[in-house]
């Protein structure tokens, strides 16, 4: 749009805010003189100020004043509302009230939002009113304001949330010159929590700094998720899903926003989508650098102007110095196309991390005095800062390193996905055996299988500079099997080539792609490693294609899943006895189901068949490390000897230091024996070595929480929930460290999460009908579970003591709850062990009964 013809609308739309509302219609006839575009222009700016304003602001600009009814108030000091004592008002909008008050049953302070009367007598207020409220409890994040409840009281409508002592964002910026690194910091957990609304399917667009407050404690909350709009009409996170679609169809063409904080499209009229959100923070992070909005005008339609035609002024005109990565991050924050801009709030949040780190680490450096300028010393400072900043070398230096992407099922029968998983998975395990390769972690790599992401983004996940890719193409016997090698920093192909046969020439083929690879890595071997890649554990290609099943399933942990892979590892085991890795494949299956819960068969029994299942793997070869490592479990967590487990969990960790599970079960064994520094150490390793594990980042999380760093341990959770948003175990876990640490409200959000994503609405209703008894809650889940335990077991269904230990320790009723950690201890898994160091058990360690749990175990 020219200029001329913004200048234009900009004077009639001023005029237009002069005129009183009955004489407007009339008024913009004559001024627009039949132009009905210019006439569709103004009446939609005008609607949107009518729309826009949060209801618990003054309007942004006086000029639409009029436009808002005149706030007053309708609770006074003292005044009783339910079973809430107004304490004072702290905020009035057009829309309605906000209060601070007194909740006399829970005794604490409380935010209430109260609708306008006048208001929610309109039946599209009353709904925004009530998808606020829907929105905002719809998320579970600790930078989200906590929703505690919606109700209505005749005719008051009103909202209680959580009252965050603090100072908004607003006020910080006028107050203060904010340090680069605390506009990261604040950039960070706004991205971090937006991230989660997107994740949720929820855009909050009207992100602003009057919306952020800031805790003493620097920790940011954000407010007023007024204008949330559904970023998919089926999202399951809110009830009346329905109802918010309808009124975010019919508000299309209305300009919703804070007109400063707003996107191009949204100042358009345009559909809006997560990236709206991405531009709003981008205008708030340049406000905080530079201490006023990158696109205000003198009017509102100059505003308009200037966020659809201008570009933002250069900080360097303010005074203002910025690293330039964090100027590109604001370019590309503040793009006018939106498929210009970051397309993820996690994206964002990724590169503000790594900026962060960057800056972290060159204030250590300089701490230490190195020279700034100079030489080498610049040289050495820009190669070590590049490195922390992106976790690896560049491809012309460093060592070889590669990963391994789970092979492309082309076949026309989509059954095959096992074989394809299967062969990728043996040749990474056979590049595993060379010392001068680095292979990525088999759970790392794998977690890319059905995403969409590009070799850069999987090569800086996975700190390689190499990545191998394949398709297989298997009709009955014949094969047909692609390999290509691609440079992991600039996305060109290496090496490619196609190898054909039949299933009986499949360990040929096999030999033949893993020596091509190396050659083309130009990796030497090392004595005893050519054999090594090349050692075959069956030539039996029937027993093998039932070995690549087992171990397809093995990686499937839900029970009926993970039980499959023993049908097809005994299959293996019966087409070819001698078949040493089949037979592992048996003793895990035993193993891991015996140690976790998940057999259907008496314990003593799962410990028994896996100790025979690994003698007859020993008996056939006692080369694999795998089966040392599971000897080591089985010591540790059946036998419970600690000194010879230990021993033998070390003696593992220096013979295979690139193994990310023996570091994992070092860090366990540590954790059990209440060593929780070196836990933690062991666990970060085996995190190092395979970074997308969910498993080892959620274990890490878990050694937090034990050795009561109860901060990191939400901050590692949390982590963990935004690689895997709908892992029920993640809340869980989140909600009990919640719990330990008092904050008893993000607590029982983070369990109805988790219940919501089990299916299990009985218990997520317990917490919504009584959310804000805290103790109560408790009790009533600890019932209801007992209940359903009791029912099982009375079927003959086989239930875990230990969960009748935890639902009778949360119920206060210790005598049950030692009886139980009896029976737990009896039954020789993991759970019981843990109990030396779980903070969940604290309460109990004064009692001589604990003591002698311990001493059962060999851990007092």
């Amino acid at each position: 749009m020219n200029p001329e013809r913004w200048q234009k609308i900009k004077s009639v739309f001023d005029a237009a805010l002069e005129v009183e509302d009955s004489r407007r219609p009339e008024f913009l006839d004559e001024a627009c003189a039949g132009d009905t575009s210019l006439r569709s222009e103004i009446q939609k700016l005008l609607d949107s100020f009518g729309e826009a304003e949060s209801f618990i602001e003054q309007p942004a600009v006086k000029a639409v004043a009029s436009l808002i009814l005149e706030p007053t108030a309708i609770f006074e000091n003292g005044q009783r509302f339910g079973h809430y004592e107004i304490v004072r008002q702290i905020g009035a909008g057009g829309m309605g009230e906000v209060y601070l008050a007194k909740d006399n049953k829970l005794g604490r302070h409380v935010a209430i939002k109260i609708l306008n009367q006048q208001f929610s007598r309109h039946e599209s207020n009353l709904k925004r009113f009530i998808l606020e409220a829907k929105a905002a409890s719809g998320l579970n994040h600790p930078n989200i304001l906590v929703i505690h409840e919606i109700g209505a009281d005749g005719d008051v409508n009103y909202i209680v949330s959580e009252y965050v002592e603090g100072k908004t964002l607003r006020d910080i910026i006028r107050g203060s010159n904010l340090k680069p690194s605390e506009i990261l910091d604040i950039a960070m957990q706004i991205s971090g929590a937006l991230a989660a609304a997107h994740g949720a399917g929820i855009v909050h667009r009207d992100i602003k700094p009057e919306n952020i407050v800031i805790r003493p404690d620097g920790y940011v909350k954000i407010l007023d998720f007024g204008l949330a709009k559904l970023i998919e009409p089926d999202a399951p996170f809110l009830d009346g899903e329905n109802e918010a679609a309808t009124h975010n169809h019919t508000a299309q063409g209305v300009i919703l926003g804070t007109v400063n904080y707003m996107s191009p499209e949204q100042a358009k009229g345009e559909k809006v989508d997560e990236r709206t959100d991405i531009f709003s923070l981008g205008v708030v992070m340049y406000e905080m650098t530079a201490g006023k909005s990158p696109f205000a005008g003198d009017s509102m339609s100059e505003t308009f102007a200037n966020l659809i035609n201008a570009e933002p002024t250069p900080l360097a005109r303010f005074g203002v110095t910025v690293t330039d990565e964090f100027q590109k991050i604001l370019n590309k924050s503040l793009r006018k196309k939106r498929e210009d801009r970051y397309q993820k709030m996690h994206d964002l949040f990724a590169e503000l991390k790594t900026l962060q780190k960057r800056l972290d680490f060159e204030a250590e450096f300089d701490k230490f005095g190195v020279p700034s300028s100079g030489g080498g010393a610049t040289q050495i400072r820009t190669e070590m800062l590049d490195f922390q900043a992106t976790g690896k070398k560049e491809l012309s230096g460093g060592e070889n390193s590669i990963a391994v992407m789970p092979f492309t099922n082309i076949s026309n029968d989509a059954g095959n996905d096992y074989f394809c998983d299967g062969l990728a998975e043996e040749l990474l395990n056979a590049l595993a055996t060379i010392k001068d390769l680095k292979v990525a972690a088999r759970t790392s790599a794998f977690s890319f299988k059905g995403r969409n992401a590009n070799v850069s983004e999987i090569g800086s996940s996975l700190n390689v500079n190499t990545i191998l890719e394949g398709s297989v193409r298997k009709s009955e016997d014949r094969l047909r099997i692609t390999i290509q090698l691609i440079n992991a920093s600039n996305g060109f192909q290496i090496w490619s080539e196609r190898y054909d046969g039949d299933m009986k020439d499949i360990f040929d083929l096999q030999d033949k792609i893993a020596l091509a690879v190396i050659d083309k890595l130009k990796v030497k071997f090392l004595s005893g490693e050519k054999a090594a890649v090349l050692k075959r554990y069956t030539e039996n290609p029937k027993a093998y294609e039932y070995y690549l099943k087992g171990i397809y399933y093995r990686w499937k942990l839900t029970p009926d899943e993970f039980g499959k892979c023993f049908e097809y590892f005994q299959k293996a085991v019966d087409a070819d006895p001698d078949f040493a890795l089949a037979h592992f494949g048996v003793a895990s299956y035993y193993g891991y189901g015996t140690a976790w819960g998940l057999l259907p068969i008496p314990l003593s029994e799962g410990w028994d068949k896996a100790e025979a299942a690994i003698a007859k793997t020993l008996e056939l070869d006692k080369t694999l490390p795998e089966v040392h490592l599971t000897m080591a479990a089985f010591k540790l967590v059946n036998h419970r000897d600690w000194k010879g487990s230990g021993k033998d969990i070390e003696r593992i960790v220096k013979l295979n230091p690139k193994f990310p599970e023996i570091h994992h079960l070092y860090s366990f064994y540590l954790l059990v024996m209440g060593r929780f520094d070196a836990a933690i150490s062991e666990a970060v390793r085996a995190l190092e070595l395979d970074p997308l594990s969910l498993n080892f980042s959620r274990f890490l999380g878990i050694c937090y929480f034990f050795s009561r760093q109860y901060d990191k341990a939400i901050e590692q959770f949390q982590q963990a929930i935004e690689f895997d948003p709908n892992n029920i175990s993640l809340h869980e876990l989140l909600g009990g460290v919640f719990a330990q640490k008092g904050m008893f409200n993000e607590a029982v959000a983070s369990w109805q999460t988790a219940f919501t994503l089990e299916g299990d609405t009985e218990l997520a209703s317990i917490i919504e009908s009584d959310r804000e008894n805290f103790a109560g809650v408790v009790k009533a889940i600890a019932q209801k579970r007992i209940e359903r335990m009791t029912s099982k077991a009375a079927s003959g269904e086989f239930v875990l003591a230990i969960q009748f230990a935890r639902a009778y320790i949360m119920l206060g009723d210790d005598e049950k709850a030692f009886h139980w950690l009896e029976k737990a201890v009896d039954e020789h898994n993991v759970f019981p062990l843990l109990i030396n160091s779980d903070p969940f058990y604290d309460r109990l360690r004064s009692d001589p009964n604990f003591y002698e749990l311990l001493k059962q175990m060999n851990l007092e």
